[in-house]
């Protein structure tokens, strides 16, 4: 799996790129520090080149969803398979991080938000980090 990251002002988007494995922890914290120091409050995760998404890229994502809430950001999945999007119905993540087919449609979403906070408040301390 690897990461690129593009900065754009408070907005974050992250273009995934291979698959997610088991051991790709060494990548995810490198961008989780880099995150973290970034002023990003807004992130978009482009999953164009993901052909999948298992329960090592769910974290993932459920990990910068964590770290947007935490300052009050919004997190949208962008370019996503139909594939990917089964597994996010199949986990209830569909109702809490949005998904879109395109990557303009993501960043309309984070940036003129229509969310519920209840809904988004419900996974904030479901998971952490890797």
């Amino acid at each position: 799996m690897r990461i690129e990251l593009e900065h754009r002002s408070d907005l974050c988007i992250l273009r995934l790129n291979g698959r997610f494995l088991t051991g790709s922890n060494a990548e995810f914290r490198r961008v989780r520090d880099w995150l973290e120091d970034a002023v990003c409050r807004d992130f978009v995760v482009d999953c164009s080149a993901v052909p999948y998404l298992d329960s090592t890229g769910l974290a993932f994502v459920v990990g910068v969803y964590n770290l947007a809430s935490r300052s009050g950001g919004r997190v949208a999945l962008a370019n996503v398979s139909p594939r990917i999007q089964e597994v996010l119905r199949i986990t209830k993540l569909d109702g809490i991080i949005p998904a879109f087919d395109a990557e303009e449609d993501a960043l309309a979403a984070v940036r003129n938000p229509g969310t519920d906070e209840g809904a988004r408040s419900a996974l904030r301390h479901r998971s952490e980090w890797l």
